[in-house]
Parts: structure tokens; sequence; C-alpha cells
């Protein structure tokens, strides 16, 4: 199996380029888990991209019998969410609860992790 992420166009991969957190990027950033809509993992991706959010979407590319015949797919790693890197006393929250295909972040009660 690979793990790799996918990019569905050019510009895409341009902003996932921008978005990569390196090691000299914002440390008061942290990784935190983003709850899709079922089966809406890359529209939420594209947008919250398009919303220069840092996003990572883990994703499995395998091989699988279907209909009797081989095919190379990809699914999601953790179906149903993504990862979105924030600094939670500085970035807005809304913007991400109303983007399309996101249901909201991942909160135990009503504090974040």
């Amino acid at each position: 199996m690979k793990l790799r992420i996918r990019s569905e166009t050019e510009a895409e991969k341009q902003a996932m380029k921008r978005n990569v957190m390196y090691e000299g990027q914002n440390a008061a950033q942290n990784w935190y888990v983003v709850a899709t809509r079922p089966r809406q993992e890359a529209v939420a991706r594209l947008n919250l991209v398009r919303q220069d959010y840092p996003v990572l979407f883990p994703s499995l590319s395998f091989r699988k019998r279907r209909r009797g015949r081989w095919q190379s797919v990809v699914e999601p790693m953790f179906p149903g969410y993504l990862f979105v890197a924030l600094n939670l006393g500085e970035d807005d929250l809304a913007p991400i609860r109303s983007t399309f295909g996101c249901r909201g972040l991942v909160s135990f009660g009503t504090e974040y992790p």
C-alpha cells in the first residue's frame, strides 16, 4: 500500500505546496480534525484549500477487485475526516464550520483539544 496525498487540479497542487507545514513554519499551529459529510472529503479539502487553510488528506492507493476486474482505487485513510493546521486563538473557526463538505471541528464537550 502507498500513502499519498491526492490533488485534483494543477491549481490545487500549487495551493497544497503553499500549505505544507515545514519545520520553520509557525510553531503555534497545531493540527485539528475536521469532520466531513459522508463521502465529501475531497469537496471539503478543495474548499478549505481555496480558503488558504493548510489541509492534510491522507489516502491509500491500492488494487481492488470490482465487478470481476482489478482496478486501482484511492480511498481515504480516515473516511469522514481531514486534518487542518490552526492557531486556535488567532484563526476564525466559523469559515470551517460553514465550508461545503465540512460538518465542523472534532471537539470534546465544549473545548477543542
